[in-house]
């Protein structure tokens, strides 16, 4: 099944949804299932959720939906993905009730071959070690990283695991130096330049008591 959110879902039902399923673009219903109203780029909710405070109204930030129909060719769909700057289309049945999604990926991989995920691809973005840590490469988008550690570290302010350390070093790190954020330790491994390359990632110690 394809996973949807009620329009009247309330905002806590739905950030432990979020956190279940880790979806970044969700569609959105109205009443029954096949009725999508449009689609929810999760993104938007991070800095009130960062902030704190009053609860946003999340359904004011939900976007129309891109309609396809079921008999869309692939080619003019990809030119529409890419003129729109969407990544998502709901699929519609002959009568108009929605039957499923599509996204830009699956069109590219219909018409290309399968392609892997850029996480997938030769030179890998997270590797686990055998002492149980982990190597993440700097250049990571931190939504990569968050979905696979389970963390929620907003990407709002930095697009890349090394964006975000320079952003909680206040500095220029150098190798060797650490720092930690939910329940995570992360080690500077690996510089060039002025670029941070690699990063070790374990989970942080509890700190020792007196």
């Amino acid at each position: 099944d394809v996973f949807m959110i009620p329009k009247d879902l309330p905002y806590e039902e739905l950030i432990a949804r979020y956190r279940r399923y880790r979806r970044s673009r969700i569609p959105v219903y109205e009443g029954e299932r096949h009725n999508v109203v449009g689609v929810l780029h999760f993104k938007q909710l991070l800095r009130p959720m960062a902030e704190g405070g009053k609860p946003p109204v999340w359904q004011e930030l939900v976007r129309p939906p891109y309609v396809v129909p079921e008999v869309q060719k692939l080619p003019p769909l990809l030119r529409e993905f890419q003129r729109r700057k969407v990544h998502i289309a709901i699929v519609v049945d002959e009568y108009g009730e929605t039957s499923g999604i599509v996204t830009m990926e699956d069109v590219l991989e219909e018409l290309f071959g399968e392609i892997r995920e850029e996480r997938d691809r030769e030179e890998r973005e997270i590797v686990l070690r055998p002492d149980g840590s982990s190597l993440v490469l700097g250049k990571t988008p931190i939504r990569h990283f968050n979905e696979a550690f389970g963390t929620g570290i907003p990407d709002l302010d930095f697009d890349t695991v090394a964006g975000f350390l320079l952003h909680e070093f206040g500095r220029m790190p150098a190798p060797g130096e650490k720092t930690s954020r939910e329940g995570i330790s992360f080690t500077v491994e690996r510089m060039k330049g002025l670029r941070i390359v690699e990063v070790g990632v374990r989970p942080a110690l509890p700190e020792k008591e007196g």
